[in-house]
């Protein structure tokens, strides 16, 4: 049996953030499905062939836009599947704000791969089962 890939979903409006960070994710190792921030961005990737992803990567302004389905779809889940919140530092969204209920880590644009890694790493990663 092969090595199981570790899976983010990861969704940001930005398509060349979203290739390159999507690249440097490739990189490490993950297996990665890139969104735009969309309604049913997380529920139709998560239904779509039982793809469920062990991380949901996802840029701040769009989670207004997808709350709920993240709230039902992905914080719904037991046990919840971990959400990393990118963000600009003058945000500093709360973790009691609509859009980052169940943020496990925040990243601050702009990032670097090592960033990124160290935000990967303060993650507790559990292996998921497709529904």
């Amino acid at each position: 049996m092969g090595i199981v890939k570790k899976r983010i979903l990861y969704v940001d409006d930005d398509e060349m953030l979203r290739e390159a960070t999507t690249g440097i994710l490739e990189s490490l190792g993950y297996e990665v499905i890139a969104e735009r921030g969309r309604k049913g961005a997380i529920s139709g990737t998560i239904l779509k062939d039982g793809w469920t992803p062990d991380l949901i990567l996802a840029e701040s302004s769009v989670l207004a836009s997808i709350d709920d389905e993240l709230a039902q779809t992905a914080l719904g889940h037991e046990p919840p599947i971990p959400l990393v919140v990118i963000t600009v530092p003058w945000e500093n969204p709360s973790r009691n704000t609509p859009g980052t209920k169940g943020t496990s880590s925040l990243i601050y644009k702009p990032f670097t791969r090592g960033e990124l890694v160290e935000a990967l790493q303060r993650i507790p990663w559990v292996r998921r089962t497709p529904p």
